[in-house]
């Protein structure tokens, strides 16, 4: 069919022999048949060999019932000879397409046939449908066709026409039907050729001819697996991940005892299990939709409270709440690690310009600490927001992403808030004008971990009204006042904030499990934390990525980002991530 013109039409005797129910007498007709064939197969080749160099031309025709081409190259002797042959069938549906579409869509399927012999060079296409070659210049054309003459324009051609009387060579290969025969193998064939060509098979398969073995078995020239009193199909190496994929991948990627049960009915190979095990961990669509079963890896690490107020600072954003008649929506959220000093400052917005001016004011009102802890919010990050700590000498703490455990400080905190001021205010658009009344009562209250209300710790005294502008004075006085009582008030909140950590660090990691261990370059996937407003999430992806390990941090944290030539977002991504967020992408 490839090398001979016409073929389906001239062997089309010889064709219907094989059809069903039809009985095979071969008579005259399909002996001459044979003949010419043979004669024209042992002939002087029917086509020419390729030359990129030559000059080419694509002859194209089509009709209702199928597309036909023809590629051309001139010869020394300068006459065209044909290279290849192409013809195909319509669809149900393109049968019914316009003429002039069917003349098109056959220009489209001979190039894209041709395309590793047409790509790159310069060659012409003939047609006699001198629409094809008008609709190519024209600007407003329906989307189907625009959409072929977008593919069209990655070729170098020009369009010419030809009489129909002329094409007659390639409208045959519109109008004759395809037809296929192959002889069906049985199953049994199947599997016999692939256990031929493994090496272990064939050689126990040589020893069962000639003695029993208790473990393998030989059934109409197949190795079995006995075992337990039944036999199971040795399957040969190179099925067995055909084999995995049909019971996992088909049967909508079910676990690995359903997997292993599934093919242990019927199939056996060495290390099945390992096998099977590693199969499903590689498995791309287990590693994006599945998620991690039983406990949580990683563990907890306390931060060090130190025995003074002023030494680390928790941060972070509440809201956004109903916007008050001071176009108030956030709340700004300061703890001081050691004490548990509460600073509520409403905001306009989170951005770094409005944190900076208040921390500012703390830092005037209090004291600048050593360090401060925050989220990776954009007013935390934010280039001006670093630069401001650098100046004030302040080392700032990012979290990993995904774990507000780490400033756990300030999420409980956050809790407790916004009860209260649903309690305190009647009009949910006045929530700014209580929001020191929630503040004040967080500050003398006494907290669990260190004994003491916050203000007792910070000050020395309970604050007998809220907090004004006589702190500064409140806080020099109490502090010089009673050196001695003070420190060793200080010093019984420290130890009750060491056995309150040690206590939680206890409860929180007999729920957790050993840390997957990542080292630099390793390719991993992080949860997928979808955020977009409407949307229903329980089909999308549990994970995405891949990601590459840059940066192993202390505290079982990772440093990853994109892998360089495979970025998955429009801007670069890179972040810190712990482990209960992560998980292999690929295990070798």
């Amino acid at each position: 069919r490839r090398f001979i013109n016409n073929f389906s039409i001239i062997a089309k005797p010889l064709y219907d022999l094989v059809k069903k129910n039809v009985d095979f007498v071969f008579g005259e007709q399909e002996q001459e048949t044979f003949k010419y064939l043979t004669s024209v197969l042992t002939k002087t080749p029917v086509l020419a060999i390729y030359s990129p160099t030559a000059e080419t031309e694509l002859h194209c025709d089509a009709s209702s019932s199928g597309f036909g081409a023809i590629l051309l190259q001139k010869q020394p002797d300068n006459k065209f000879k044909p290279v290849f042959y192409f013809s195909q069938r319509t669809s149900p549906v393109e049968s019914k397409y316009h003429s002039f579409e069917l003349e098109c869509l056959a220009v489209v399927y001979a190039i894209k046939r041709f395309h590793v012999y047409l790509y790159g060079i310069s060659f012409k296409v003939m047609t006699d449908c001198d629409s094809f070659r008008l609709t190519l210049n024209k600007q407003d054309v329906n989307t189907r066709i625009s959409r072929w003459a977008l593919f069209l324009q990655n070729y170098d051609f020009s369009v010419f026409h030809r009489p129909n009387k002329n094409m007659q060579h390639v409208d045959a290969f519109s109008r004759c039907h395809a037809i296929l025969v192959l002889e069906s193998n049985t199953f049994e064939q199947v599997l016999a050729v692939r256990q031929s060509t493994d090496d272990d098979i064939v050689h126990i398969k040589d020893r069962l001819l000639t003695s029993d073995n208790k473990f393998y078995e030989l059934r109409n020239g197949l190795v079995y697996r006995k075992e337990n009193k039944r036999i199971r199909f040795y399957v040969p190496k190179s099925m067995e991940n055909n084999v995995i994929r049909t019971c996992h991948d088909d049967m909508a990627h079910v676990g690995l005892r359903k997997v292993i049960e599934n093919i242990s009915r019927v199939y056996w190979f060495p290390d099945m299990k390992n096998k099977i095990r590693r199969y499903i961990d590689n498995c791309l669509k287990c590693i994006e939709f599945s998620k991690p079963s039983g406990r949580k890896e990683g563990f907890l690490f306390s931060i060090p409270k130190g025995d003074k107020p002023f030494v680390t600072l928790h941060i972070d954003h509440l809201g956004p709440l109903e916007k008050t008649s001071y176009k108030n929506k956030f709340i700004l959220v300061i703890i001081d690690a050691f004490s548990k000093f509460v600073r509520l400052y409403p905001c306009r917005t989170t951005k770094s310009d409005e944190v900076i001016k208040h921390l500012c004011n703390y830092f005037q009102t209090y004291s600048k600490p050593c360090q401060i802890i925050s989220d990776r919010g954009t007013s935390f990050t934010a280039a001006n927001f670093k630069e401001f700590l650098k100046n004030e000498s302040v080392k700032l703490t990012l979290v990993a992403s995904g774990t507000p455990r780490a400033n756990g400080q300030v999420e409980i905190v956050n809790k407790s808030i916004v009860p209260m001021l649903a309690k305190l205010t009647e009009l949910t658009g006045r929530w700014d004008r209580v929001l020191q009344k929630v503040e004040f009562a967080i500050n003398n209250t006494v907290h669990g971990s260190t004994g003491q209300s916050p203000s007792m710790l910070l000050f020395g005294v309970h604050q007998v009204g809220e907090i004004n502008d006589e702190v500064r004075r409140i806080l020099e006085n109490s502090i010089t006042d009673n050196p001695r009582e003070m420190e060793e008030l200080r010093a019984k909140a420290a130890e009750r904030i060491i056995r309150s950590q040690e206590s939680n660090v206890t409860q929180y990691n007999a729920k957790r499990k050993e840390p997957t261990i990542y080292k630099e370059g390793d390719y991993v996937m992080i949860t997928n934390v979808d955020v977009t407003i409407g949307q229903n999430k329980k089909l999308i992806p549990k994970f995405r990525g891949p990601y590459v390990v840059r940066k192993v941090l202390d505290r079982d944290r990772y440093l990853i980002g994109d892998i360089e030539g495979f970025q998955l977002t429009q801007r670069p991504y890179e972040g810190i991530v712990g482990p209960d967020r992560m998980k292999m992408w690929i295990r070798v």
